[in-house]
């Protein structure tokens, strides 16, 4: 998740290491805040897991607008993750051979 903030927040002419730092300590903020919470307040650690997500989903549907995505437009690693991967009747066959496999083991 650093590196995909590390992207998105890079500006024309900042140096990466200063990022890397500034996000680095974000880190460390967050951190810090969930251990107190978790050992001032006594939240359990998964409410406060689930809490974090609902907030960066907010953030993300804050950022993205209401159509939630970004478009990467007609470019390889989208046509090659999507659709040229493997065509869809040798994906079913996989699965199905891999269930089975599964079941017999």
């Amino acid at each position: 998740m650093a590196s995909d903030s590390l992207c998105m927040f890079r500006e024309p002419g900042l140096a990466v290491g200063v990022l890397a730092f500034v996000l680095g300590l974000a880190g460390v903020a967050i951190g810090c805040v969930y251990g107190l919470l978790f050992t001032r307040f006594g939240v359990p650690s998964l409410v406060i897991t689930l809490a974090r997500l609902l907030a960066v989903l907010g953030l993300h549907l804050k950022v993205l607008g209401t159509t939630g995505t970004i478009s990467l437009g007609d470019v390889w690693l989208d046509r090659f993750t999507n659709r040229d991967f493997l065509p869809q009747p040798v994906s079913y066959a996989l699965a199905v051979l891999v269930r089975t496999r599964d079941r017999i083991t």
